[in-house]
């Protein structure tokens, strides 16, 4: 299978939604031992597939969309999180929203660096 293969895999949640990950990811993204990093891999799938449904680079996700879409534990996606982040590839932004009236301190925002994942993708 050479770098520019794609394997697809769809999620039981929503039958319409797939994530195509290029295999090169498997090389590019990976933890300290070199192995690839499938939760990094996933949350980025992820996080690229919702941008292309809309077009916009922020999403307000937080640890429980990936807990009960994807299974992985709340460590396993804080530490995948942070290792995107030192890649340089998305960031973590905490922000406080407010919705009808009620403040929610410390919501995750994700935002997508188009220019670096583009890069990852050569």
């Amino acid at each position: 299978m050479d770098s520019t293969a794609e394997a697809s895999v769809e999620l039981s949640s929503s039958p319409c939604a797939v994530i195509s990950v290029p295999s090169n990811w498997y090389f590019a993204v990976v933890m300290d031992n070199n192995k690839p990093d499938n939760v990094a891999i996933t949350i980025l799938g992820e996080v690229i597939r919702l941008h292309s449904i809309d077009g916009v680079c922020e999403f307000h996700l937080g640890y429980r969309y990936f807990q009960s879409n994807f299974n992985y534990g709340r460590f396993q996606i804080r530490n995948a999180l942070v290792r995107l982040e030192k890649s340089d590839l998305l960031k973590r932004d905490y922000r406080t929203v407010q919705i009808n009236n009620r403040k929610f301190n410390n919501e995750m925002f994700l935002i997508l660096n188009l220019s670096k994942v583009s890069e990852l993708k050569n």
